[in-house]
């Protein structure tokens, strides 16, 4: 397999999750500072490696199957993490984990039958921006002039959250009009 710098980017997202889940074992200021920015840069790897594998022509099915696991991996350990710090709700973070279960599934189930997944959707692609936000913002664990960021983070995970369930409806019609409906 020849090299490529889009999946490297993508093996580095997952190699940053143990050192930011060891930054969030502590509540404490300065780890959640350090968690904030390896969260920050894992997530601008995920933007960086889409645009460089489109426009360098490297899309390759391993980068198909492992980008969308590499996101989930970092976005679920660190929200698990949260949850154990009281600064998430767990329902938010089991009804992430629901959602990244069914879909997981689903695409494992479409590239079994087609070799090829079901592509992102708009929908999904905002989903993944409001929660990087969501959770950017309650990393940073503080308050801005009058804002308080924590909460700013929770009502963006709570839309991702709604654009997230929005997504997974039109990826299972998607499924359904693809596998069941053409058999």
């Amino acid at each position: 397999m020849k090299f490529s710098f889009p999946n490297s980017l993508t093996y580095f997202r997952i190699g940053v999750v143990p050192f930011i889940v060891i930054c969030l074992i502590d509540s404490s200021h300065p780890l959640l500072g350090v968690a904030a920015f390896l969260f920050l840069l894992a997530s601008l790897s995920d933007l960086l490696d889409g645009i460089l594998a489109r426009r360098l022509n490297m899309v390759s099915e391993l980068g198909k199957m492992l980008d969308p696991l590499a996101d989930k991996i970092l976005m679920m350990s660190v929200l698990v993490m949260l949850v154990s710090l009281n600064k998430v709700p767990g329902w938010i973070a089991v009804l992430f984990l629901i959602r990244e279960f069914m879909l997981t599934g689903l695409r494992s189930e479409s590239f079994r039958k087609r070799k090829e997944g079901i592509a992102s959707s708009h929908l999904g692609k905002w989903k993944m921006f409001f929660q990087t936000i969501g959770v950017f913002f309650i990393l940073l664990n503080g308050s801005v002039f009058a804002f308080n960021l924590s909460w700013i983070g929770l009502t963006f995970l709570i839309f991702a959250l709604i654009l997230g369930y929005c997504s997974m409806i039109y990826y299972f019609t998607q499924y359904f009009k693809a596998y069941v409906l053409l058999k």
